[in-house]
C-alpha cells in the first residue's frame, strides 16, 4: 500500500516547530500541540514525534493560538498570524518550555507574544528569493482607497509596493471600471516594467484572468465589485514567484476571501471625494491669488527705479505672489 502526502498550494500554509526544554534543550517527545484559529475556533490537536518535532498543513490564512503542554512543564502560547504570503510555505514555529507543572497560564501571566512579534520571524523569506508584499483584512479596511477612480478596489494597493507602475495612458475616452485611464485596453497595473498582461491574477488560487487584457475577470472588476470587506488578504508576488504559480511572468497576485467566522457581525462603511481635501495647485490663480501689495505702517512700500546719475525715473508698490489665497 502506497502512502500519500499532502502538499500545499497557493491558498493554504503551514506551522512546524520542535518543543524543547528552555533549560537544557532536550526535546520533548509526546508534548500536546493545539493549533487554534482564532477567527473560527477550529482546533487541530497533534502530539510531537520522537525528535520533538510538530507539523501541520493545509492551514488556511489567519491568526492562530498554538498552546503547547506536557506533564512536569509549564504550559506555553504562541499567537501567530498566517498570511498567504507564506501560501505553499512552512512557518517555523519552535517553542521552548519551562520545567514546572503542567497547567493553563492563570489570568495574571502575561500576556502571549503579539502577532507582530511573531511576524518579525515568519515574515523572512530563507528558501528563495521572491520580492512580494501582502496585505492583511485590517489593512484592507484601513488603507484609503479610490484615489484613481470613484471604484473601491483593492488591486489599487499593489500600487504601493516597489516595482508596481501604473498602465501607460490610453488616448481616447477609453477607460475601464478597474484603476486609472485606459485600463479597457492597458490593464490595471505594470510590474516591473513588464506589460500589464503578464499579470497573473488569482481569487483563493483559482485562475481569474481576463484572456484579453491585463485585468481579474469576474466581480472584481464589473460595475459593482465584490466588497473589500469580504477579502481576506491580499498580495502581489512583484519577483521570482514559485514555480507553483505559473503562466505568467509579471506580478503574481492572489486574493484570499474570508471563510466566515464563529461570531455573527457585519460591516458598514462610507466614502468622501471632494476637491476641498486637495492641496492647492501652485500655479492656481483663480481666487485672487497673483500678486497684493507690500503695505508698511498703513503705506504702500514702494520700489524705485533710478538713473546711473541717482535720478528716480520710475516708482511703484511692491508686490508679492499670495500661495494661500490671502494677502502677505
Amino acid at each position: 500500500m502506497q502512502s500519500g502526502t499532502c502538499a500545499q498550494d497557493t491558498v493554504t500554509g503551514a506551522f512546524e516547530g520542535t518543543i524543547s526544554d528552555s533549560q537544557s534543550g532536550a526535546t520533548l517527545k509526546g508534548a500536546l500541540v493545539e493549533i487554534i484559529n482564532q477567527q473560527t475556533g477550529v482546533t487541530i490537536s497533534l502530539r510531537t514525534d520522537y525528535r520533538g518535532r510538530f507539523f501541520q498543513g493545509l492551514l488556511i490564512p489567519g491568526i492562530y493560538r498554538i498552546r503547547v503542554s506536557i506533564n512536569g512543564y509549564q504550559t506555553k502560547e504562541v499567537i501567530q498570524r498566517l498570511k498567504i504570503t507564506y501560501t505553499g510555505e512552512v512557518v517555523p514555529v519552535p517553542v521552548a518550555l519551562d520545567p514546572g507543572p503542567a497547567v493553563l497560564p492563570p489570568a495574571t501571566a502575561p500576556p502571549a507574544p503579539a502577532v507582530t512579534d511573531t511576524d518579525i520571524r515568519a515574515g523572512i523569506i530563507t528558501i528563495d528569493a521572491r520580492r512580494s508584499g501582502s496585505f492583511t483584512e485590517e489593512e484592507l479596511a484601513a488603507l484609503p482607497l479610490g484615489a484613481m477612480t470613484i471604484t473601491r478596489t483593492f488591486d489599487e494597493l499593489a500600487l504601493l509596493l516597489p516595482g508596481v507602475a501604473p498602465p501607460p495612458q490610453t488616448l481616447g475616452s477609453v477607460a475601464g471600471p478597474g484603476v486609472g485611464p485606459g485600463v479597457g485596453s492597458a490593464g490595471q497595473f505594470a510590474v516591473n516594467g513588464l506589460r500589464s498582461r503578464g499579470n497573473n491574477f488569482t481569487v483563493d488560487g483559482s485562475d481569474n484572468n481576463d484572456e484579453d487584457i491585463g485585468v481579474r475577470r469576474q466581480g472584481f472588476v464589473m460595475l459593482i465589485p465584490q466588497p473589500i470587506e469580504s477579502v481576506q488578504e491580499y498580495q502581489v508576488i512583484t519577483l521570482l514567484a514559485p514555480a507553483q504559480f505559473g503562466r505568467n511572468i509579471g506580478g503574481q497576485v492572489n486574493a484570499v476571501s474570508k471563510s466566515g467566522g464563529s461570531k455573527v457581525h457585519g460591516v458598514f462603511y462610507g466614502t468622501f471625494n471632494s476637491s476641498q481635501l486637495n492641496a492647492r495647485n501652485f500655479f492656481d490663480t483663480t481666487f485672487e491669488t497673483a500678486t497684493t501689495t507690500l503695505r508698511a505702517n498703513n503705506q504702500d512700500v514702494l520700489v524705485q527705479t533710478r538713473s546711473p546719475t541717482g535720478q528716480v525715473t520710475s516708482q511703484q508698490p511692491l508686490t508679492v505672489q499670495n500661495e494661500c489665497g490671502g494677502e502677505k
